[in-house]
């Protein structure tokens, strides 16, 4: 099947295409980004995440009807800039995100996109139980270490901390599947 037909079956409504791409391109974009954009194995499976949400919403919302590359190198661009995107607001604050899209004219429609994703993010977090949510806010939006949150948490040590956060990634990530299936269905 081709990139193009792979893209028609996604924008109809199957969902095993998108699963399909995801896994097909999983490992090999995690490994690139941590060896050429030298980004840290937990950083590298998030941006891959945002890359394959960012490739379902623009497949969904029409932005990519005829695609110009390869369906892979369209998911590793994005990753791309989604690497620069988050090494540019490294060490910002969510709360500090606000004032940006006033400062940053050329770069508003990417600044409110990011600012939405975030605020959708955090929504979701905020409704997951204890430690979950706690756990996520402390790492993600808090840029606390693991060490960190295994002192703040009371965790035996920091391997308990980063297997209840991988835990907690999962748990959030069915959640956001979930609602982008809903999403999906009802744009049917």
């Amino acid at each position: 099947m081709s990139d193009q037909e792979i893209i028609e079956k996604i924008r109809e409504g199957d969902r095993s295409q998108l699963d399909q791409v995801y896994k097909t391109y999983r490992s090999e974009f995690i490994y690139w980004v941590i060896k050429e954009q030298k980004c840290p194995m937990e950083e590298a499976k998030d941006i891959y995440q945002v890359a394959i949400a960012k490739l379902f919403e623009n497949i969904v919302s029409n932005k990519l009807t005829n695609l110009t590359s390869t369906l892979k190198t369209y998911i590793f661009s994005i990753g791309k800039n989604k690497v620069h995107e988050y090494r540019r607001r490294e060490n910002i604050k969510i709360h500090d995100l606000r004032p940006l899209n006033t400062l940053i004219s050329s770069d508003m429609e990417e600044v409110l996109e990011y600012e939405q994703k975030i605020t959708i993010i955090g929504d979701f977090v905020g409704k997951m139980k204890y430690p979950c949510a706690e756990i996520l806010k402390l790492f993600y939006f808090n840029k606390n270490s693991m060490e960190q949150i295994c002192g703040t948490m009371g965790y035996k040590n920091v391997n308990v901390a980063k297997n209840q956060k991988y835990k907690c990634m999962e748990k959030l990530r069915n959640q956001i599947s979930e609602h982008f299936n809903k999403v999906f269905q009802t744009k049917q």
